[in-house]
């Protein structure tokens, strides 16, 4: 991912079935910066079993250089929580600081 874009990080999810996730929450994290995503935020397609997460350009702009951890909790129809593992994303620099309109 690069700094001062607009991506859609897309998850897959496997051994879940989509549709019996209610609640969704998406965080990624950099030192002591958290951005959690949840609701309209969030995609799912149950055909190819992925969830996408879309972030704005201040988003990405709140990261440095480097890596950011990513993960999945959500909250199943019948009550369970579940959580994915924590995945890591590079985070790339761009040359022109500043959002873009």
């Amino acid at each position: 991912m690069k700094r001062g874009t607009t991506p859609t990080i897309s998850i897959s999810v496997e051994g879940v079935e989509l549709s019996y996730l209610k609640d969704i929450y998406i965080s990624i994290k950099q030192d002591n910066n958290i951005i959690t995503k949840t609701g309209e935020h969030i995609t799912i397609d149950n055909d190819s079993g992925t969830i996408g997460v879309y972030l704005t350009q201040d988003e990405t702009l709140s990261f440095r250089p480097g890596y950011v951890f990513i993960q999945l909790r959500a909250t199943t129809t019948g009550g369970n929580v579940i959580a994915s593992d924590v995945q890591q994303i590079s985070i790339d620099e761009i040359l022109q600081e500043g959002a873009i309109t």
